[in-house]
């Protein structure tokens, strides 16, 4: 029976280590936000609701949610059905543009109220605009939930 070294012993050893370092390591997953809610033509004659799951992409240094990305499904709207979203939240405001195939079909923009409340205005290239609104359902961290803007001050 052959022994082994110490020599021998220390570079298996070492050997095994460059192997684990070189190993991918997992990525944490990022942050997930769902929201949905309704949305209604300024004209009337249209509406419907929408559904989406917002990926945090960035955070400020301070920790507050800078940029989102994910996927929302749309129902009742012509021509927009769903796609990528793409969007800048700050502090009370959010704004996200639907995209499919690099194109932007709609454009969302609107405030946050203390009560998980959304609500804005949209724009579209080919249709009319209108109005939104919906709720925070989920976040993975509540405490990383978009911060809503100030209180109005009542008259």
């Amino acid at each position: 029976m052959k022994r082994i070294t110490a020599v021998q012993a220390a570079l298996v050893l070492v050997s095994l280590l460059l192997i684990g370092l070189s190993a991918p390591v997992p990525a944490a997953p990022q942050p997930a936000l769902g929201a949905k809610g309704t949305w209604k033509s300024d004209d009337g004659k249209l509406s419907g609701t929408w559904k989406a799951t917002f990926v945090v992409e960035q955070f400020s240094p301070e920790g507050s949610i800078e940029r989102i990305g994910g996927k929302i499904t749309v129902d009742g709207m012509p021509g927009v059905t769903g796609g990528e979203v793409s969007g800048d939240v700050k502090p009370g405001t959010i704004k996200f543009g639907i995209l499919y195939k690099d194109a932007e079909l709609a454009t969302f923009s609107g405030t946050m109220a203390r009560d998980a409340k959304l609500i804005g205005t949209y724009t579209r290239p080919d249709g009319p605009g209108g109005l939104w609104e919906g709720k925070w359902t989920h976040a993975q961290d509540e405490a990383r939930l978009p911060k809503p803007g100030p209180t109005p001050k009542e008259d």
